[in-house]
């Protein structure tokens, strides 16, 4: 599963993977299809992706079951922080996405692999 934000749109996400704790990306080209960690669209060109959000080996790889991941978006700075609660992994907030658009307006997005995957999104709300 992947865990993030996608633009408003819902043409380019970019989400954690619990799994790895890397950073990935998935963009809807025009003619519908979908492709995973490509380049960034030209409205995000200028953005810079951290890829690795957690010290080597320090993932929830078999242990993400009640792990918290906690997003903030600063759409003034146009930014996206994540940290990450669970099960023996604890991080500070790393700045993930930098450069965005000021004021973009970003949403919840989750991709789940699995049948078993389940996800709840809480604490989410527009700021005006």
């Amino acid at each position: 599963m992947c865990i993030g934000v996608c633009d408003e749109a819902g043409d380019n996400a970019y989400g954690i993977s619990p799994y790895n704790c890397r950073l990935s990306s998935l963009s809807r080209r025009a003619d519908g299809t979908i492709e995973a960690n490509t380049c960034p669209p030209t409205v995000h060109a200028e953005c810079t992706f951290t890829k690795a959000l957690t010290a080597d080996g320090d993932c929830l790889k078999g242990r993400a079951n009640g792990a918290t991941i906690e997003i903030t978006v600063d759409s003034d700075a146009g930014s996206v922080s994540i940290r990450i609660c669970g099960r023996g992994v604890m991080t500070e907030p790393v700045e993930a996405i930098s450069g965005l658009p000021a004021g973009v307006r970003l949403r919840p997005w989750v991709r789940l692999f699995d049948v078993p995957d389940r996800v709840t999104i809480s604490g989410f709300w527009w700021a005006t």
